[in-house]
């Protein structure tokens, strides 16, 4: 009998939207939600405040991590807060970047491309780019086209809403750490079925998950590679835990499994939890609680890959990212109740509560500066510029 702590679970593929895979929306589970009530101005500076620990401009450069790195930046841009402004007023008058009004933003943002420097000699692959607080997951429909140069850089971003959406956390930023657009080779030999997914809680590596959930996995992974994947990401957690404070968190990690020999290699880092919007993908932040967050260390890792596809299931269907995003959402409100229920702060649905709750002063904001949902606030950049 193995006595490694590693409990190996190869699953059915699941991807309709009452399965109960991937949660990664529940709001409700905010531990700061008796204060501040639920999505009010409030409730997003708090996340704000707790995801901004977890930015790549305040880890990548880490020695511990950087030697862990699956691919390290070759080229890193910094932008002012003059940028930033041109940045949010142009993803607002151009819908965030829509073909049909490209020409109305152009110049300016030809502008800002030049102002913010050269990328040197572009590799024939090109770049996979994102910014510091925010990866540019939704962009070609969740698989991100190779980019070589900086104008169509500032134009993926500005065409994810998520994206344009960080830029506004980074207005009321007291410093300009988070200011950085990073250029990373683009590998294209990459195998994308070997991203995983590390949880991280209270100092310890509680589960894994394969990134893709929605995909099935390669037939011929086996036990013991999967054991060792395991066993090298405790280890690399172990190397870099020390150059930080916080003790759960949730790693992103490469590791092409059916190789005879592999290193798990840091992808990136994110915030815990389904309320900082970091998805469970084989797990569910409420039915797996026990395993997520257990009460006392348990000295297990729970690793989740999909089952490989059978001879008589056919070709592999690629879902799109609109499907992709649906999947295990079907009974988010019904969750979200129950966790208000159960944590005893239903009162913050209620309407007069709701009120005061939107009301609460946002600490950095004068009251004119609140606004209700991220929409407002970039629209918001039109009539102040």
């Amino acid at each position: 009998m193995i006595s490694d702590g590693i409990l190996i679970g190869r699953r059915p593929l699941r991807t309709r939207p009452e399965d109960r895979v991937n949660a990664y929306k529940h709001q409700a589970l905010a531990p700061w939600l008796a204060d501040t009530g639920m999505l009010t101005p409030l409730y997003f500076h708090r996340r704000a405040q707790k995801i901004r620990l977890f930015n790549m401009a305040r880890w990548i450069a880490t020695p511990a991590v950087t030697k862990h790195m699956l691919r390290r930046p070759k080229v890193v841009l910094e932008f002012t807060n003059e940028h930033l402004q041109t940045l949010l007023r142009v993803a607002a008058i151009s819908d965030y970047g829509i073909p049909e009004k490209i020409h109305i933003i152009s110049a300016e943002l030809e502008k800002v491309a030049k102002e913010l420097g050269e990328l040197g000699d572009v590799p024939l692959e090109g770049f996979f780019v994102r910014v510091s607080n925010f990866s540019l997951k939704d962009a070609d429909d969740g698989n991100q086209k190779p980019l070589f140069a900086i104008y169509s850089a500032l134009l993926k971003i500005l065409s994810t809403k998520r994206a344009v959406y960080s830029l506004l956390d980074l207005q009321y930023e007291t410093d300009l750490v988070d200011h950085k657009i990073f250029f990373f080779l683009y590998y294209t030999a990459l195998d994308k079925l070997g991203e995983w997914r590390c949880f991280i809680f209270r100092g310890d590596l509680v589960a894994m998950s394969q990134t893709r959930f929605y995909q099935n996995h390669h037939a011929i992974v086996k036990h013991d590679a999967i054991r060792e994947l395991v066993r090298q990401a405790r280890e690399l957690w172990e190397e870099i835990k020390p150059s930080f404070e916080f003790e759960s968190t949730i790693l992103d990690v490469y590791a092409d499994v059916r190789e005879e020999v592999f290193h798990a290699k840091l992808i990136e880092m994110n915030p815990w939890g389904a309320h900082s919007g970091t998805g469970s993908l084989l797990f569910h932040w409420i039915d797996d609680e026990d395993i997520l967050e257990p009460e006392a260390r348990t000295g297990k890792t729970v690793l989740r890959l999909v089952e490989a596809r059978s001879k008589v299931m056919g070709p592999v269907k690629y879902l799109p990212k609109s499907q992709i995003n649906e999947i295990g959402h079907g009974s988010i409100i019904k969750d979200e109740l129950k966790v208000l229920r159960s944590r005893g702060v239903e009162r913050v649905l209620d309407p007069k509560e709701t009120q005061r709750l939107m009301s609460l002063p946002v600490p950095g904001k004068d009251r004119s500066e609140v606004t209700v949902t991220r929409a407002e606030a970039l629209k918001r950049e039109i009539e102040d510029q």
